[in-house]
């Protein structure tokens, strides 16, 4: 809905995003009518900027009255869809450089696992006796590990 403002004799029109495109055209020439053209187009890109409608640069009337009035909203449009292409960049690029952290860091942290693991296994075979490795793995083993020792 369109919000209606006052200024000492004149009654500005300001469009919103769902307001029929007609209505930009009034707003123009309400704005042409209290600034001037040149001041009239710099305040309508202002709006169109902040409350656009998109869809009304899909019709050809439309785009007719921007080109009689010298208006070139597409480098808004452009620039904007310039900066989600650039935000969608920006996301691609943070997954490409967490693939290639991951594809470098995956297999130096499995190396280090497999290092930790040796030590840990060479540690106990150095301080581990036969009878309690076997005390461990058979029933014979606890048998003889639980006789009393001489």
């Amino acid at each position: 809905m369109a919000i209606q403002m006052t200024f000492d004799q004149y009654t500005l029109v300001i469009p919103q995003q769902q307001d029929p495109c007609p209505l930009w055209q009034q707003y123009f020439r309400q704005l042409q009518a209290m600034v001037g053209k040149q001041r009239a187009k710099v305040l309508w890109l202002v709006t169109w900027q902040a409350n656009g409608r998109a869809i009304c640069t899909t019709e050809a009337s439309f785009n007719q009255w921007l080109t009689q009035q010298q208006i070139d909203v597409s480098t808004t449009v452009s620039r904007n869809i310039a900066q989600l292409g650039t935000v969608g960049e920006n996301l691609l690029g943070l997954s490409v450089g967490v693939s290639n952290v991951l594809r470098l860091a995956i297999p130096t942290v499995l190396v280090f696992v497999l290092l930790l693991l040796g030590y840990w296994v060479w540690n106990v075979s150095r301080t581990t006796s036969p009878l309690e490795l076997a005390s461990l793995a058979t029933p014979m083993g606890r048998v003889l590990n639980a006789l009393p020792r001489r």
